[in-house]
């Protein structure tokens, strides 16, 4: 089973989606974060189950038909570790 770690701007997306739905509801805030980790355990199990990108990384869509997130890592498969890069909201621009 491989280790998921969250990077400093996946951490960062974290608290950004989270302040977003705190601004209208801490408990709606605190359901989505929870139902986002959970989605991401599904790494842990599954590290190349996103599509592959030209740039060696891979993505994952996880969400609803209203708040998507297009999660960014990278599966280090001598360590088995997927290494989250970022986590973004399908509606926001990615560079």
């Amino acid at each position: 089973m491989a280790q998921v770690v969250l990077m400093p701007t996946a951490e960062s997306n974290v608290e950004q989606i989270f302040e977003y739905f705190a601004s209208s509801s801490v408990q709606r805030s605190a359901h989505k974060i929870t139902e986002l980790t959970n989605k991401l355990s599904i790494l842990e199990h599954a590290p190349l189950l996103g599509r592959p990108l030209p740039t060696g990384q891979r993505e994952l869509l996880i969400g609803d038909r209203r708040h998507t997130y297009a999660v960014r890592y990278q599966y280090d498969q001598a360590r088995d570790t997927v290494f989250v890069l970022s986590i973004r909201s399908s509606s926001q621009n990615v560079s």
